[in-house]
């Protein structure tokens, strides 16, 4: 749909809250610069997802594509709702493929999210409520509850040479106790590791007042340029901004102490494909549906 809601934050916003929370002065310039090029841009008004920029193309996936969401035509994705131990994959899984064409070393994505609060007369949704799932000993935990937002991965099919499992990043949200509301986190997998939690989260991401309205997001990662032997060194990083807001921003980096190749890139690697939404290990209880609506994508190519 079309924007009628101010949400660019690669202003004087980000500038601000950059120097807010101590970022180098280095990354702010790179982005003041837009060194990051437009690669592609969605306001779903056409109805489909045919639109392709740059090469990015939208793919398929379980339960989602246009619909009318309460703002207008937006992404929309469908969990089925189940109670907790019934159902089985299917009901928790919504997702979209995307492919951006070439290898990129940095990728931006910006776009409004909605979840709703349960009282829109334009769809049929319960509230956005992130359960809790029982715990080894009944009681109730958050472990094992985290629902896709994001994933980025590079393959072989365009000259990528490195293991495609080593290189991918995403993004999640886990159930933060039990009002239904959501803690946010960053994904890679480290060399012996799978892919998973690291870094800090931020906690209480979402509050009464984010639900029923379009959430301004923006999810911003570049590739280190090497193994490096710490996070702190790494020239990686994976940052995620809310409301306009930074509210993480963790080094990416996939040594782990104690091994030997720090070596450089022979072969640059780049990312290529991913998706929006994706598998809810929690479920819902009800049928429950997302929006991403005012979707924007910028990257620097390897």
């Amino acid at each position: 749909m079309a924007n009628n809601q101010a949400h660019d934050t690669r202003g004087t916003s980000d500038n601000r809250l950059a120097q807010a929370v101590g970022l180098s002065v280095a990354a702010r310039a790179a982005e003041v610069a837009g060194e990051l090029a437009y690669i592609f841009s969605d306001d779903f008004a056409s109805g489909d997802l045919t639109k392709t920029e740059n090469g990015f193309t939208w793919g398929g996936g379980p339960r989602s594509g246009v619909a009318e969401a309460p703002n207008g035509p937006a992404l929309g994705f469908t969990y089925l709702g189940a109670p907790i131990g019934e159902g089985g994959d299917q009901e928790k899984w919504s997702e979209r493929r995307y492919q951006l064409g070439d290898r990129y070393k940095e990728v931006e994505f910006e776009f409004d999210w909605y979840l709703p609060d349960g009282t829109e007369p334009s769809i049929t949704s319960a509230k956005y409520f992130h359960r809790l799932t029982p715990g080894s000993n009944g009681v109730p935990s958050s472990a094992g509850t985290n629902n896709k937002v994001l994933r980025l991965w590079g393959d072989n099919s365009l000259g990528n040479t490195y293991t495609t499992t080593m290189w991918r990043v995403g993004a999640s949200i886990y159930a933060d106790g039990p009002d239904g509301n959501s803690y946010f986190v960053t994904e890679w997998p480290r060399q012996g590791t799978g892919m998973g939690t690291k870094g800090p989260s931020a906690r209480y991401f979402f509050d009464v007042n984010d639900y029923g309205r379009l959430l301004p997001m923006k999810i911003w990662t570049r590739l280190p340029t090497r193994y490096f032997e710490s996070d702190v060194d790494s020239d990686g990083f994976i940052r995620v901004y809310k409301d306009g807001v930074l509210i993480l921003d963790n080094p990416l980096n996939p040594y782990i102490a104690g091994t030997t190749d720090t070596s450089s890139f022979s072969t640059p690697f780049g990312w290529e494909n991913g998706y929006l939404m994706g598998y809810s290990n929690s479920g819902f209880e009800e049928e429950t549906r997302v929006f991403i609506d005012n979707f924007h994508v910028r990257g620097v190519k390897v």
